[in-house]
């Protein structure tokens, strides 16, 4: 074990000559990997918990999170950080988050969730917990072939936001992406695939928190926001289609956005 009941912050930093850097999973990876286990993450003890990549870029695996007491540390939770590409492969969980639980992804460029492999859930499929923050110049969630496609620049316009939108195959209700409260700052683009159907849009569960999106930096360039999902009111029920937009808050600076930005195929403006 490395830290304890009463440690503030463990902050781990890969070796700079590493090429890559795995968290999650078995610990089974190519030479010049820097790798952080499932197992070895689970030996950690602090009320933060920090993992830095540099400019490799980091893949997150199978990670089963501990919902950690905050303590007084200064950015409580767990923090997955490279100033490249963060991609999440697997299932990354914290089962038993509570309200004051906290998870953040951040990444120089994008940050990816394929989905059908990958997520990335705070608490349950319908009872999401704690907060989950999201900080790149894009954050993509979709399948691993469409990931493909827009990390290549083969889908733009029209045939980009209809590809993103279409049903998804098998539909999950519950999306990729899920937190009673999720933040996202982001530089340039927002995406998050249908997972659900045509007739019921999903691809992200928010809880009674909502989902706050933010611009990253100064720019003033509009930000392109296609989103699929639903976030659940006070009663606990959930906003799903048309009605999911109007509890979607975009923060102060980030109002300017592209004329197709869209939630469940519903027009922002």
């Amino acid at each position: 074990m490395i830290g304890g009941e009463d440690a503030q912050t463990i902050q781990l930093n890969t070796d700079a000559a590493a090429t890559a850097a795995v968290i999650g999973g078995d610990g089974t990876q190519a030479a010049g990997t820097y790798s952080l286990s499932n197992a070895e993450f689970g030996t950690l003890r602090a009320s933060s918990i920090t993992v830095r990549s540099g400019a490799a870029p980091m893949t997150v695996q199978q990670l089963a999170l501990p919902a950690i007491a905050p303590g007084s540390a200064t950015n409580p939770g767990v923090t997955l950080q490279t100033s490249g590409v963060l991609r999440v492969t697997g299932a990354v969980t914290m089962v038993q988050a509570g309200s004051g639980n906290q998870l953040s992804l951040i990444a120089g460029t994008r940050i990816e969730v394929v989905q059908g492999s990958g997520s990335v859930r705070l608490g349950g499929v319908d009872a999401p917990a704690g907060t989950l923050s999201l900080r790149a110049l894009r954050v993509w969630a979709a399948s691993d072939s469409l990931l493909g496609q827009l990390a290549g620049g083969q889908l733009a316009g029209a045939a980009r936001d209809t590809a993103l939108n279409a049903a998804g195959s098998p539909a999950v209700a519950g999306g990729s992406i899920g937190a009673g409260t999720i933040l996202v700052s982001v530089g340039n683009e927002f995406l998050v695939q249908n997972s659900g159907t045509d007739q019921l849009k999903a691809g992200f569960t928010a809880g009674s928190g909502g989902i706050r999106i933010s611009r990253l930096g100064d720019a003033t360039t509009p930000i392109d926001v296609v989103i699929n999902g639903r976030i659940q009111r006070a009663d606990s029920s959930f906003a799903a289609n048309r009605d999911t937009l109007a509890l979607v808050r975009f923060e102060p600076g980030a109002t300017i956005l592209t004329a197709n930005s869209a939630v469940n195929g519903c027009l922002v403006t």
